[in-house]
């Protein structure tokens, strides 16, 4: 998942490598067995898939076409950092609203907030605006207690 413009502009670069690599394709050296060589570009075509799709995602959200995010709770995470794109907020941005810094928001970002507290979560989920909605029930499956 891209999550602010300079992972945008390294993925768009690396596509444009990847691209040159399938162009490029030369002769297969006879060193090198044909499945191992057909291997090698078919990662690399499966790789441009997934960034090409993480480009239109970013691009999407960036241009107000997602606002909507429909997950399970375990994607809450991944969800928030949308909603800050699709917000047009940095990490700085967002950041400055929280009273916090940078850094931080980029390190919750990256750890998809999995060290960031339920206190400071909600504080994000506030400061973007979004609403979350997540039904509760009981396991009937199991006996506990």
């Amino acid at each position: 998942m891209i999550k602010n413009n300079t992972q945008l502009k390294v993925t768009k670069k690396k596509i444009k490598s990847f691209e040159k690599s399938l162009k490029e394709k030369s002769e297969r050296p006879s060193d090198v067995h044909p499945v191992l060589w057909d291997a090698q570009f078919k990662e690399i075509e499966a790789q441009l898939k997934i960034m090409n799709q993480e480009v239109e995602e970013y691009n999407a959200l960036v241009s107000g076409q997602i606002i909507d995010f429909e997950g399970s709770f375990n994607e809450l995470p991944k969800d928030l950092i949308k909603a800050r794109i699709a917000r047009n907020l940095t990490q700085k941005e967002l950041a400055k609203q929280l009273g916090k810094a940078e850094q931080q928001v980029q390190r919750w970002e990256k750890e998809e907030y999995k060290n960031a507290s339920f206190n400071n979560i909600m504080q994000v989920i506030k400061a973007l605006g979004v609403t979350v909605v997540e039904h509760v029930s009981l396991n009937k499956t199991k006996n506990y207690g």
